[in-house]
């Protein structure tokens, strides 16, 4: 009896020195390798399916050009939001200020862009259809409403002009 007593007191003393955390279910390397292909195959089917509406098109990597703003594969980081609010802003301004944004030259490679709407602003790098961060011109901000491009052709100059209906 005592050999059994000594016994029970020792296993209620071991359970009682457990972690309280159970430890970790081994899974068979099957049902592991289930799931995981499970996880992919979903995060596959859910890029695909915004991919379709949302991933730029073949002309998009030959170099968007902001022609039409209504339409177009858009440069990576720029969202439809931001355009739209971009021309939201413009009309805006002509609507209730009578004020348009104005295109100045100083030179053949030189513009200066005034009366810009904030969100205009934003996207000032890539109004031009060829994204600074791309070799394009690099707008310089000479305020909160006015830009300067040094360097522009003639084809980002349309461009531009296009994109903000100056």
């Amino acid at each position: 009896m005592v050999g059994i007593k000594n016994t029970a007191i020792g296993l209620a003393a071991a359970v009682g020195m457990m972690q309280m955390a159970p430890a970790p279910i081994a899974i068979p390397i099957e049902i592991g390798a289930a799931i995981a292909g499970g996880a992919t195959a979903g995060a596959i089917g859910g890029a695909a399916t915004l991919c379709s509406r949302y991933c730029p098109g073949p002309k998009a990597v030959r170099g968007a050009k902001f022609v039409n703003m209504m339409a177009r594969d858009l440069p990576p980081g720029v969202s439809q939001h931001s355009i739209d609010e971009c021309k939201d802003q413009i009309k805006d301004q002509f609507n209730k200020n009578h004020k348009s944004v104005e295109i100045s030259d100083v030179d053949e490679k030189t513009i200066n862009v005034a009366n810009v709407p904030a969100a205009c602003m934003n996207l000032a790098t890539v109004l031009t259809g060829d994204p600074a961060q791309s070799g394009g011109p690099v707008p310089i901000p000479q305020g909160s409403d006015s830009l300067h491009y040094t360097n522009i052709s003639a084809d980002d100059r349309k461009q531009l002009a296009k994109a903000l209906k100056a």
